[in-house]
């Protein structure tokens, strides 16, 4: 996934499921479930053929794993 104004420009998906989140591509859209509280969440939408992940949503799961 591309994130804007990020350095890193990718975003590995097996390192979103090592933080313990499914992550969900759909209709254009890209979310994350957490697997021990279930919430979803829509991190990113797709411009042409790459999904772009909003900064918000990458900071707030790059930062300590959500408390449970």
């Amino acid at each position: 996934m591309y994130v804007p104004r990020v350095k890193k420009i990718l975003i590995f998906i097996d390192v979103m499921e090592d933080r313990g989140y499914d992550v969900v591509f759909s209709k254009g859209k890209a979310f994350t479930r957490h697997v021990a509280t279930g919430k979803v969440k829509l991190i990113g939408v797709r411009v042409k053929n790459i999904y772009k992940l909003e900064v918000e949503a990458f900071v707030a799961l790059s930062s300590k794993e959500e408390k449970v």
